[in-house]
């Protein structure tokens, strides 16, 4: 009964708005379903409002608070791939999308306006994110293993040398240096590249299999004031970090599935956040509604390798200020998860490039297992009120919960309760700390948000959603 009433209130907020503006009770709306195996083809705002989920052709808007459907950015002429949110709050409205039409485009999303296209691809876009210390650089990988770096302002962009002969399947811009990016493959190769020389900075060899998402730990400025009282809580003291001339932890890579092998212990990545300047004059200009500009190949400039001056073409990617604020702070300890089609979960540290954590998922049994032959998706998404906690997709839509601090088997996982979704999961998006809420995504066609609690996860409310296409529809005659 539960799950029926969370249904129907999700589906009872799928009211269109008519020309007036006004919510016409009459008129309903099934969406597409959101784009199956795509590692973040949802995201939502730096403010918590607004979900952006990508659904065939087309970007769907759907208000958080109250799951109501508020508007499509329409635009892209093949499958949507990649979503994401600018980081700031002063460009909250700002949305980027990749698709396989080969373009990556820029949207207002208060507006619903397409500010910029650019065509800096020669294959399918796999993933797009934003800088969080730039505000409007973009980073994007293809299917042909390409990056290329871009500022949709002022319309310069840089293709990076190809380091893996592999598909990119995900990326994400690191919340603690400003030129760090780290990118997954399908291939089963991850890496973290340094997007102002080019060159690789961390190899993290290791999954047998595509990764399928890749999670900087968040920064958690807020917790910065109640380190203490948080370790003591947990029973645990601060270690100091180790340097980077030690020796790799060792890693038991046959430890039993479910749980967590024996690495050495992980500290809070307590830090506080960088100081972010935004242009407060573009910033005005990209929330006004403009006219379609569309960006051809434009005047790549060209990658100087191995090299550090900041007087190079590349300081036009990588303010001053951002390199400044990052390597003032060399105690932030940069934690960084991956999780692969091998069905584990590797946790690094990028300032030694150890691996710290391995993850390996529990067997799955009877149907779910059966499932799970045939399809196979594992994503992740660290918890922004606790930097141990770890919230991973199972084999058939169940969710887990990890405890990174926890070095003993028991106790070091639980599957949440309540009602889970019954296929493979593809996306967790994680919502402002303040709410202990997050989406999901599935292969059963249904967008739910959580209410993350001690043992179980709570269905807040649940969107149904259109796989395929119409082909036939009638009008009952009695009802």
């Amino acid at each position: 009964e539960e799950d029926t009433a969370a249904t129907k209130s999700g589906a009872s907020s799928l009211v269109s708005a008519g020309s007036t503006g006004r919510v016409a009770l009459d008129e309903w709306m099934l969406a597409s379903s959101a784009n199956w195996y795509c590692s973040q083809v949802c995201d939502r705002d730096v403010r918590g409002e607004l979900l952006a989920v990508g659904a065939k052709n087309d970007v769907l808007l759907i208000r958080l608070s109250t799951a109501a459907f508020v508007g499509s950015l329409l635009g892209h002429t093949d499958r949507i791939t990649a979503v994401h949110f600018a980081p700031h709050p002063h460009a909250a409205n700002i949305c980027v999308s990749g698709s396989a039409d080969k373009t990556i485009r820029v949207w207002d999303a208060r507006a619903q306006s397409c500010s910029r296209v650019m065509r800096l691809h020669e294959s399918e876009v796999k993933a797009v994110a934003m800088s969080s210390f730039v505000e409007d650089m973009i980073v994007s990988g293809d299917k042909q293993g390409h990056i290329v770096v871009c500022r949709f302002r002022s319309q310069e962009s840089r293709k990076l040398p190809r380091i893996v002969d592999s598909e990119i399947t995900c990326l994400q811009c690191s919340p603690h240096c400003a030129s760090h990016v780290a990118i997954g493959y399908r291939n089963g190769m991850a890496l973290v590249m340094d997007i102002e020389t080019g060159t690789v900075v961390n190899r993290l060899a290791g999954h047998l299999d595509e990764v399928h998402c890749i999670a900087w730990q968040p920064l958690i400025a807020s917790l910065s004031s109640n380190n203490s009282n948080n370790a003591n809580r947990h029973g645990r003291k601060r270690k100091p970090r180790r340097g980077s001339g030690g020796p790799p932890s060792a890693v038991d890579e046959e430890s039993e599935e479910g749980q967590i092998a024996e690495t050495q212990p992980l500290s809070p990545a307590i830090t506080e956040s960088p100081n972010q300047q935004s242009n407060a004059e573009h910033t005005k200009k990209e929330t006004e509604p403009k006219e379609e500009e569309e960006l051809k190949d434009t005047k790549p400039l060209e990658p100087e390798a191995h090299t550090t001056n900041t007087n190079s073409d590349a300081s036009v990617f990588v303010s001053q200020n951002s390199q400044q604020a990052t390597r003032s702070a060399p105690h932030i300890r940069q934690l960084l998860a991956t999780s692969s089609k091998d069905r584990t979960i590797r946790v690094w540290d990028i300032a030694t490039g150890q691996l710290v954590q391995l993850l390996q998922l529990p067997r799955s049994h009877g149907e779910v297992a059966r499932r799970a032959l045939n399809a196979v998706w594992i994503t992740t998404a660290w918890v922004p009120y606790d930097p141990n906690l770890l919230l991973s997709s199972g084999n058939g839509g169940e969710m887990y919960l990890w405890n990174l601090s926890k070095q003993n088997t028991k106790g070091a996982f639980q599957k949440l309760g309540g009602n889970a979704h019954h296929r493979i999961v593809f996306n967790i998006v994680m919502l402002p700390m303040k709410s202990c809420r997050f989406v999901t995504n599935s292969l059963d066609r249904l967008l739910v948000c959580w209410e993350l609690q001690r043992n179980t996860a709570k269905r807040i409310w649940t969107i149904p959603t259109l796989g395929g296409f119409v082909y036939s529809m009638d009008c009952s005659a009695q009802d």
